[in-house]
This record gives structure tokens, sequence and C-alpha cells, in this order.
């Protein structure tokens, strides 16, 4: 394995055992990924039902563009497709999804709308230094689905109309954000999952 390689993996397993005790991914909830390399592109991604408290660096697999395994022992994450799509919409070089609760209850409150805003909070500069409390920042809320070549075209539609946008919610599923990098990508999924507590406790 290289060296680049092992690196993402001890990351990824770090930040899926921290989601795990943060209330963020319980039992085998949850999925995160890195670029290794867009050329040839390699993706590493979470193994498919693994519980997070449990969750190793070899329980990272290697993906292509298609989402087909190249390398690892397991199956990949069954959302593979929906982090390909953001990866590819975005140019990320990391995602990650989170269970929360509060995220899970504000999904399926704002599904009819479709999307949530938060504004007027003075930590939405950690998503953007450029911002300022008084930015207004959109999160799609996205009905749920099983058909997740049908999802992440959706993600990705989202993704291009969508100004300033952050991260995404599956109504009754989970928050996917992403960044650079996976230290990005986890700042930004403590954030949000942050703003949405709040929104919780202010209801």
């Amino acid at each position: 394995m290289l060296p680049k390689q092992k690196k993402l993996s001890d990351e990824i397993a770090k930040i899926a055992r921290e989601f795990y005790e943060r209330g963020w991914a319980y039992a085998t909830a949850g999925n995160y990924s890195a670029l290794l390399s867009w050329k040839p592109f390699r993706l590493l991604i979470s193994a498919s039902k693994i519980n997070k408290k449990e969750f190793t660096p070899r329980h990272v697999v290697v993906v292509d563009e298609k989402g087909k395994k190249l390398e690892g022992k397991y199956s990949p994450s069954d959302e593979t497709l929906l982090h390909l799509a953001v990866i590819q919409t975005t140019k990320a070089g990391a995602v990650v999804h989170t269970h929360s609760l509060c995220g899970t209850v504000l999904s399926l409150r704002h599904a009819p709308k479709g999307k949530l805003y938060l504004k007027g909070f003075e930590i939405l500069k950690a998503l953007n230094r450029s911002y300022s409390h008084e930015e207004r920042i959109e999160i799609p809320v996205l009905k749920n689905s099983q058909n997740y070549t049908h999802l992440s075209n959706l993600i990705s539609q989202t993704i291009q109309k969508s100004q300033k946008c952050h991260g995404i919610l599956l109504a009754g599923h989970g928050l996917y954000t992403w960044g650079k990098d996976l230290e990005e990508a986890r700042s930004n999924a403590e954030t949000l999952e942050f703003l949405f507590d709040v929104l919780e406790k202010l209801r």
C-alpha cells in the first residue's frame, strides 16, 4: 500500500470512529470517501455493513470512477455512486455522510419545502472564511431513494443549481457534505451538525 493510501485509510477509519462516538453514525450508518488520484481515477471509500464503532483501515476499499471495486476485502458502501456524484460535480477531495438524530429530524421536517436555510450564525465562517453571520446558506433536502443511479444524478443536478451549497440532506436519511480534503469535509460536517442541533433546540 502506498503511503498516501495508508494515510487516507487511517484518516477515514479515525473519522468513522469519531462520528460514531459523537452520535452521527450509529451501527452501520454513515460512509466516507477520499480521492486517491484523478488520473487514473481512484477513490477510497468505507466498506458496506461495518459497524463504525469497530471501523479500521482494513475496512476501506478502492473503487474506480464507476464504483467498481479494485482493491479491498470488503464490498464498497452501497452509496458509492452518491460519493462519486459529489466528487465529480464539485471536484472535492473527500465526502462524509452522517446519520445524526437532529439531521434526520430536520430532513423530514423540511422535506416538503425541499430545502432549509442557515442564517445569523457566526459559525457559518467555518464553511467559508469570507462568509459573515448574515450569509444565507441553503441546504437542499432531497427525497431518499434506493435507486442510487437516479439519486446520484439528482444530487449532481442539485449541486449545480444551488448557490453556496455545502451539504445536502436526504429525507429520513442524513447529511452529505464535502471538502478539498478529509479534514475540511470533517470540519464542514461538524459545523453543519452543530447548526442542526441549534435549530432543534431553538424549536
